[in-house]
């Protein structure tokens, strides 16, 4: 019998931290099923019906939804920004206000990932910055 892919303990029996994140991330796309490295992941950007998978290594377009990938991907580094947007910590090299609250995130690879109002607020806090009379 296979694993029960919701049973949390799976990973625990293995060694690894219970919410252990996948060591390859497989990214469906129209020509064929990718296997890429987290780590390499930069962002992911909801465009149209189909998700921009930004890595270190070049771009995917993914069948996936933007929620199927967030779950695979290790919620340590990866923040989603947005609703249409998910970013990897590890590759943002600047947080941009903007007039609405929110920021843009310019990240390693040179190019800006909206950061809404509310997520900016969350990640204020978690990156330990100045609190505002918004952030209660």
């Amino acid at each position: 019998a296979g694993a029960d892919p919701h049973d949390s303990s799976a990973g625990a029996v293995n060694g690894a931290p219970e919410s252990a994140p996948f060591e390859r991330l497989p990214i469906a796309t129209k020509t064929g099923i990718f296997l890429v490295s987290p780590e390499d992941v930069v962002s992911a950007v909801l465009e149209g019906e189909l998700v921009r998978v930004r890595t270190s290594k070049g771009d995917f377009l993914s069948d996936d939804s933007l929620q199927a990938l967030g779950g695979k991907l290790p919620g340590s580094h990866f923040y989603r920004v947005h609703r249409r947007a998910i970013v990897n910590l590890k590759h943002v090299v600047r947080l941009e206000p903007l007039d609405t609250g929110g920021y843009v995130a310019h990240t390693s690879l040179g190019d800006g990932v909206e950061v809404s109002r509310q997520a900016a607020r969350l990640l204020r806090r978690r990156l330990g910055l100045r609190r505002s009379d918004d952030d209660r």
